[in-house]
């Protein structure tokens, strides 16, 4: 990785328990699942950011 990638990883890593591993994972699954059925990714990036938002503040 590179140095910003590792400062990146560092700062994000205290968000990431096991409290919401599971359900990020899992949102993660859905957002791809819609952008390979041609969904409108505008609208998939940002209904995935704003689950990814409440599911980091757990």
């Amino acid at each position: 990785m590179t140095i910003g990638e590792q400062n990146f990883a560092t700062r994000f890593a205290p968000f990431i328990n096991e409290r919401n591993i599971m359900g990020l994972m899992d949102e993660l699954s859905e957002a791809q699942q819609h952008i390979e059925q041609n969904v409108n990714a505008k609208m998939v990036f940002f209904d995935f950011s704003l689950k990814m938002i409440v599911l980091l503040k757990q």
